[in-house]
């Protein structure tokens, strides 16, 4: 998993976050939305939550 994400983040930019960001990724994800990108602009506090890693960096880097 660790390869192929810093793959997917070389290909996608993510949205820089003005102060504060995180990435919250899980190898091993048994339910729901593990994968969980979050970033704040301003004072709004952003955050995507996806099933797989991959998915979760490109909707993030769609909201640039």
């Amino acid at each position: 998993m660790a390869k192929q994400t810093v793959n997917t983040l070389e290909s996608y930019y993510l949205p820089a976050p003005k102060s504060v960001g995180s990435i919250q990724l899980e190898a091993i994800s048994t339910d729901g939305l593990q994968q969980v990108i979050q970033w704040q602009a301003g004072r709004v506090v952003y955050k995507v939550s996806a099933h797989d890693a991959t998915t979760a960096i490109k909707l993030a880097a769609s909201m640039q």
